[in-house]
Order: structure tokens, then sequence, then C-alpha cells
């Protein structure tokens, strides 16, 4: 478009548009559009468009020099008005800057012009704008103005701006309900970690109380036990800042059943006094039962001024935790009956050490009495020459009384000394003991039983072994007692045998016998005092259980320990000793 710089004389001719030009372009090329210039108002095509935006054109400095009727009707200015004025001028101040930053810009670069702002008409009335431009380029490549167009985007803008309002009150709400439910979580997870650390009835509802009693606000909080047998409610503590404490007091139940009968059926509820509680005046209480699949322990109560109500969340949080209060409660009362089973047992277990104790006692005088009239009838009757005769059943008789009498005898001390070494109370005198030479003699004897027998004993042991510290007479026992199974159970034809090793700081003892296994599940008991491994006995060589018992015993006594493995047809016990150095 030619056009005299700032003279009014419109050359009506466009050219130099370039493809980047907003689609009203078209329009401003019609030959048959008048249009209206702002300098002498005479018509030119500009004038006439019906567009439903306003037209402008400018110079480089944003003076106006044409305008159409919907700019006039938009900025409240004529066509003769809008003369030579610059449109920033009307720009509101707040957004003046930066319309100007982005115009100069625009020249420079000679990019398209696209900015909101406010734009203040000349009635004093603000709109929110959109100008689009681009650069009108003269022949010779410069830039000496822009054509665009403005649209009202006021009531688009207003529908934005209550899109945002709405869209952060709503966000603000979810905002605060994540903290509500936040606060909530955490506050119910401090009150249930600190309700379920005791085992504690009495601190369990204290604990509750006062936590809800401070979370809540409220003038006072109680918590009461239930007695469904006799009817009663029991308060059993009380966190108020009411005169008129209630803890202790006693309800029954049948006197208030509208109460009661919602408490019983597991239901929460809230409610205001017809008329006022003669202590606490006009309140407000909500109480929840403290229950669970078992059936309902008590209750929780909170007091607050007449005006308050509990909102769902506070009704949620009480009920949770008197959840939390049922299960702490019964946690409560398992342990204080396994603690009344232990101490129950403990109790038997002593009546039964003692009556071992007192019938061992009692036995052991008669039995002493009995061996020695059979030493005596023995005697008696070899110096009558009764036993003189080759074939002499009183011979017989006498040996089976004196091996009878000496297996009460030895049952007897065995049972003493389970006694015994469960007091713990005898000192244990300790020696140094060279096993390599300490072993054979008390193995001698062994020998002879194996051969009859027909077993077969083996002796392994290494001439190098550290000397240990220990008691003699019970690792004596500890030896014989395992010597005198391995006979007892092995099958003729089998091998018995004793080895040591050292192995890192322990110094190990070995006994083993073959022809025989210990099923896995058995080997964990064979050590319980008077336990037998059931139909094992093929031999049926009797006993009460006490050996193995006395063998760990002595065994722990020593400091030592003890394992039994059996596989692959045998059986092995080992008893490990630690080295003491010099």
């Amino acid at each position: 478009m030619g056009l005299n710089q700032r003279s009014g004389q419109s050359d009506v001719r466009f050219h130099g548009i370039s493809s980047k030009q907003p689609a009203y372009a078209e329009f401003l090329e019609k030959p048959q559009s008048s249009v209206r210039s702002s300098a002498s108002g005479q018509e030119s095509p500009f004038a006439r468009l019906t567009l439903p935006v306003g037209l402008f054109y400018t110079d480089a400095e944003g003076a106006y020099l044409q305008v159409n009727d919907r700019w006039c009707e938009m900025s409240g200015l004529g066509a003769v008005e809008a003369q030579g004025s610059g449109w920033m001028a009307a720009v509101h101040p707040e957004d003046r800057d930066r319309v100007i930053a982005a115009w100069q810009y625009a020249i420079q670069t000679q990019q398209p012009f696209k900015l909101e702002y406010r734009f203040r008409k000349s009635n004093g009335l603000t709109l929110w704008v959109l100008a689009e431009a681009n650069a009108n380029m003269a022949p010779d490549g410069s830039a000496i103005g822009y054509v665009g167009s403005v649209t009202d985007i006021s009531t688009l803008y207003r529908q934005v701006q209550c899109l945002n309002a709405n869209l952060e009150r709503r966000v603000q709400a979810q905002t605060a309900q994540l903290q509500l439910a936040f606060n909530f979580e955490a506050t119910l997870k401090r009150i249930a970690d600190k309700v379920r650390d005791s085992l504690d009835e009495h601190q369990i509802l204290q604990t509750a109380v006062q936590e809800l009693a401070v979370t809540l606000g409220a003038k006072g909080c109680n918590a009461a036990l239930y007695d469904l047998k006799q009817g009663i409610s029991t308060i059993y503590y009380e966190y108020t800042t009411l005169a008129f404490p209630y803890q202790g007091r006693i309800a029954k139940m049948k006197a208030s059943p509208e109460l009661y009968s919602q408490l019983l059926m597991g239901q929460s509820f809230q409610f205001c006094s017809l008329s006022p509680n003669p202590d606490r005046g006009e309140v407000v209480m909500l109480a929840s039962p403290i229950m669970d699949d078992q059936g309902v322990l008590g209750d929780l109560w909170l007091i607050d001024r007449q005006y308050h109500a509990f909102s769902a969340q506070d009704i949620r949080l009480v009920e949770q935790v008197a959840n939390q209060c049922a299960i702490a409660l019964r946690q409560a009362r398992l342990y204080q009956a396994a603690q009344a089973q232990v101490k129950e047992l403990e109790r038997l277990n002593q009546l039964k050490d003692n009556f071992l104790s007192n019938i061992s006692h009692e036995l052991r005088t008669p039995m002493a009495s009995i061996k020695l009239a059979a030493q005596l009838l023995e005697i008696i009757l070899k110096k009558a020459g009764v036993f003189d005769a080759e074939t002499n059943a009183a011979a017989k008789y006498l040996r089976i009384l004196h091996e009878e009498c000496q297996r009460e005898i030895s049952l007897i001390d065995n049972l003493l000394d389970l006694l015994r070494l469960e007091s713990e109370n005898e000192p244990l005198h300790l020696e140094t003991v060279n096993l390599s030479s300490w072993i054979p003699p008390i193995a001698e004897p062994f020998k002879i039983l194996t051969h009859k027998q027909q077993q077969s004993l083996e002796i392994d042991l290494d001439a190098a072994l550290p000397a240990i510290a220990t008691h003699c007479y019970d690792l004596e026992q500890v030896l014989t007692e395992l010597l005198k199974n391995a006979c007892k159970y092995s099958p003729a034809g089998e091998t018995i045998a004793i080895a040591t090793s050292v192995i890192a700081d322990k110094l190990q003892l070995r006994i083993s016998n073959s022809g025989i296994e210990i099923p896995l599940e058995e080997r964990d008991r064979i050590f319980d005092k008077f336990y037998r491994i059931p139909e094992r006995d093929r031999w049926k060589h009797g006993g009460i259980g006490l050996g193995l018992a006395l063998v760990k015993k002595r065994v722990e006594r020593l400091g030592a320990t003890i394992q039994v493995d059996s596989d692959n047809n045998q059986t092995i016990f080992t008893v490990e000793f630690p080295i003491v150095s010099d």
C-alpha cells in the first residue's frame, strides 16, 4: 500500500503484504471497499469493512493513519478524533511498559505483533483486548507502519478469571482436605502407637483419653469398661477441665437403655441433653464403643460446650482410637492371662520338684535298709552252707535282689542329682584334665560289657590333646551315661566308638554307636526330663528318661555344649569344651 506519510492523502493500493498477515488482509484488497482516512475524513476502502474486530493502520511511531468503524466503536473515538493520536496513549498505565517493550521489539525485528492488554476507552471504561498486527513493508523494504486488528476479549477474560478463581478455590479446598487427611492419619498413628505400646489396661485408657481430649480440644474425655454379666459400666480414667470429675463412677446400663443399647450394637453418636446436667450444665457429648470382633469391651466419651458439634472427622478419629484401644486391651488381657498361666506352671513345677525331692529322700532310706538286709542275708546263707549246692535257686534270687535294689538306688540318686543341678546352688570346683590319659580307665569296664554283648568298643584319642579345666565327677558321669546308652541300644555285632579331636578353639569328645538312628523330630526332645522316645525301646530296657537330661545339665554346668547327629545307621553325641589357655 502506498501512502504519503502523515499527509492524509491515500493512494489506495495495497502491496508488500507478507504471507504472515492476518486473515482480514484479503478484505483490505477488495476495490469495492471504501476507506475513511483519519487525516481527511474522506471515505476509503478501510472504513466500511464490517468485521467483528477493530482494524487499524499506524505509522512506525504508532500514530493512527486509518481505522475502521468497529475500532471507533470500541475505542469510543471518531475517525477525526483518532487523527494523529497514538494507540499507546490509551493503554492502561500498568500494562504500558510491557506493551511499549513488545512494540519496539516488533519494530526492530519486523516481526508480527500479538499482545493482550487493558485498553481505556474515552468514557473511562477499561477493556481487555487482543491486538494483532503485521509490518507494512514499503517498496524499498523499510518498515513504515503496521496494519492489524484489535479484538475485545473482556468477556472472555472475565470468564477465564472466573475459571481461574474457581480452579484456585477448588485447589485450595482439595489441598485443605489433603492436609486434613494427612493430619488425621498422623494424629491417629501417634495415638495408636502410644496406645499399643502398653500392656497395662489403665495405661492404655489413660493415653487414649488424654490424647483425644488434647487433640480435639474437648472439655473432658473419659473411658469406661463394661461388666456385661452384671450390666455395669465403670469409668476407669478421665481427663477433664471441668469441676466435677466422674472417674470411678459406676453406671447401671439398664438405667440408660437409650444410650447403652446403641453402644452395645457398636454405634457411635453425639447428642445434647434436653435438661442441663446437674454437675456439668448444658454440654454436648460424643460416645463411641470400644469393641472388636469378640464384642464390646467399654466406651469412650467426649464432653464439650453446648454450642460445639463434633465433625465427621472428629467422630471418625474417636472411632479409630476406640478400635485401637480394643486391640490393645485384648493384647493386654491375653498377656495377663499368659503371665498367670506361667506363674501357675511355675508353681506346679515347684510342687513337682518338691514332691520328687521329698519322695526321693523318703525312698532312699528304705532302699538303703533293703540293700543292707540283702547283704546280711547273703552272709547268713553262706555261713549256713546254702550256697554249697551246684544248682542253688537262693543264690539266683539273691543276685536278682541285689541288682534291682541297686537299680532303684541309682534311680533315686539320679532324681536327687537332677534336682541338685537345677537348683544351681552347689559350687563347681574345676581341675585340669588331659582326656587322652583320663578316658581309658573309665572306658575299661565297658570293654568287658561290649564283649559280653557281642559288640566292639573302639577308642581313638589324640595324644596331643590340650588339657581342659573341668569337674571330674560331672565329666565322668557324662561319659559313663553316654557309653551306657550306646551299649544299651546298639544291637549285637555293632561298634561303639570314643574319639577326640581339636577343631579351632574347641576340644570335641564324640561317643558314637552304629546300628540305630534317632528320628529327626525326636532329637530336640531326648534331653528333656522324663522323655523317652515312644516305641523305640526294642529291648525293653525300661527307665524313666533321666539319663540324657542329667547329661545335658552336667555339660552345661561344665561350660560345654552337646549335640546329637543321627543318620546313615549311626548316632553320634558330640560334647565340645572350650580350650582355656595357661
